[in-house]
């Protein structure tokens, strides 16, 4: 494996994308937009940057009215798979999203490796945002973190996307 394949493995991985088929000379991805993009050990550094930036700029934050209204904060959690717990709303809301368009490489990403972190500070609730959503996360019991609902980040995607309710945080 050379450069070129540590670093796209590293850095796609890192924003969510799925690794499909791994060999010495060849990486097969599924991409955020799901594509699929092999890096193999003929693939140029430049290549694989573009890529990534490709998937970067895709779901880059978009903060509108709705999010922005939250502070930022610079130390929040790092979610793992298996720390934490999604209520059968959390689920609804990911169905209904789901149906307008929303992937369920976007959730991963916004729980795994969000751009941001905002903080709602009535509930103490964290929003970890990627691309056009943000996941609503309450603090830990008992070391699990639970996941509350999946929120667009701009009045827009509300506005096209509607509920029967907006939610509170």
């Amino acid at each position: 494996m050379n450069k070129a394949m540590k670093t796209a493995k590293k850095e796609l991985t890192k924003l969510g994308c799925e690794v499909v088929r791994e060999t010495r000379d060849l990486i097969a991805f599924r991409l955020l937009t799901g594509q699929d993009w092999v890096c193999s050990s003929r693939t140029q550094m430049h290549t694989v940057r573009s890529v990534v930036d490709r998937q970067r700029g895709h779901y880059r934050v978009q903060t509108g009215e709705y999010l922005a209204a939250f502070p930022e904060v610079t130390s929040a959690p790092r979610m793992e798979i298996g720390n934490y717990y999604a209520p059968p709303h959390f689920k609804d809301s990911t169905r209904l999203m789901l149906g307008q368009g929303l992937t369920r490489p976007e959730i991963t990403t916004a729980i795994l490796s969000p751009e941001t972190v905002r903080i709602n500070p009535a509930t103490g609730r964290w929003i970890y945002c990627a691309g056009r959503i943000g996941v609503v996360i309450e603090p830990p019991e008992h070391g699990i973190y639970t996941l509350i609902t999946i929120l667009w980040s701009t009045d827009e995607e509300w506005e096209q996307n509607p509920r029967p309710e907006r939610e509170k945080l």
